[in-house]
Order: structure tokens, then sequence, then C-alpha cells
């Protein structure tokens, strides 16, 4: 069965979450900077 406990999980681990920096585009941005650490 999939769950979304592995993105809750990845949110609760970001930074900006953890810092309270949230807004509409939170996710969108989360993903940005995802895809930017694996290109790394």
């Amino acid at each position: 069965m999939k769950t979304t406990v592995p993105f809750h999980l990845k949110v609760l681990d970001d930074a900006e979450f953890r810092a309270g920096n949230l807004h509409t585009g939170f996710i969108a941005e989360m993903a940005e900077r995802a895809k930017a650490k694996e290109k790394k």
C-alpha cells in the first residue's frame, strides 16, 4: 500500500519548514530544492 508518509517525513525534515517559512508555493520550492540537491 502506498502512503504519503515518505513525503511528509521530507517536509518535516526541511529546514525552511522547521523555520516556519511557509507560503502557498512551499511544496513547489521544496521540490525544486530537492531536484537541485540530486543534481550535485
